[in-house]
């Protein structure tokens, strides 16, 4: 029997202050750059310090001229969100897997030793909510993936979303987990749309950031390849993949699917008090 299979996928995000930005120098980057050969790979969760001071502009924190936000949810949050994906579980739907990718925000992969105290670690936060959740459900942490990578163009500077490369990463962790052959990033062609300003530029009108906008590189798959989109009741016998509706999970789509696509519109999003979302 062909399954029917929910992807939930959550990202672990912010807490709020105050401070302003700083000007910084024009910079477009290139969302399948890559670490140049003799630039070392750092697998430490915490970085060692430098010149750079990040400031608060309203609840975006702002360093290295991009916008952050800061993850700063507790157990209690983490247990009300295994809550809602052990709901689902527990509908015992024959031929139905539930696979949980929650994703890291993007200062995660940039926490310098004075800033280790403003966030919580977000695998340890992600493994605390995956104890919590029922055995049957799929668990995949993309964390020590994505930070393999962390030198690359993975969230955009002036945006809360991670980029096309980001996601991508993270796919190749939920393909660890379904026992599937990633998609190489070779075989598809794509194009960029540069001077992209985000939402953190929309919410400071920082000139930090007005100064190192982003850009967008979207993937050109074969015309083969269907995307049909359904509301999923129950299972259906074909090859289904259920996700929220958001923009951080649908990124992951075009990857996970191989010639037919169908995939469920969540008419609810889960959002739980302090950040985690999906």
């Amino acid at each position: 029997m062909k399954l029917l299979s929910i992807v939930l996928a959550g990202a672990l995000a912010l807490a709020a202050c105050n401070g302003s930005g700083k000007k910084g120098k024009v910079n477009v980057p290139d969302s399948l750059a890559t670490v140049k050969k003799d630039t070392p790979v750092v697998l430490n969760r915490i970085l060692p310090d430098d010149s750079d001071v990040g400031v608060w502009k309203g609840a975006v924190f702002i360093y290295k001229n991009r916008g952050f936000e800061l993850f700063s949810g507790g157990p209690a949050m983490g247990k009300k969100y295994a809550e809602v994906i052990n709901m689902y579980s527990r509908l015992k739907i024959p031929g139905l897997k539930i696979y949980n990718l929650i994703i890291p925000n993007g200062f995660e992969f940039e926490v310098r030793e004075k800033y280790k105290n403003k966030v919580r670690p977000a695998k340890e936060a992600i493994n605390d909510v995956y104890a919590a959740e029922d055995p049957g459900i799929i668990k995949v942490n993309p964390v020590d993936d994505i930070r393999k990578h962390r030198t690359e163009y993975l969230y955009f500077n002036t945006d809360h979303h991670w980029t096309s490369l980001g996601a991508y990463y993270a796919y190749t962790s939920f393909c660890g987990a379904a026992g599937l052959t990633p998609v190489s990033l070779a075989n598809v062609p794509s194009k960029v749309k540069p001077g992209f300003l985000g939402f953190f530029y929309r919410l400071t009108r920082a000139a930090s950031l007005k100064a190192n906008p982003d850009s967008v590189r979207y993937y050109l798959f074969p015309i083969h390849l269907i995307f049909i989109s359904e509301v999923i009741q129950s299972g259906t016998g074909q090859n289904h993949i259920c996700m929220p509706r958001r923009p951080a999970v649908i990124t992951v789509i075009p990857f996970s699917c191989r010639e037919t696509c169908r995939f469920a519109k969540w008419k609810r999003s889960i959002r739980m008090a302090g950040g985690l979302r999906s």
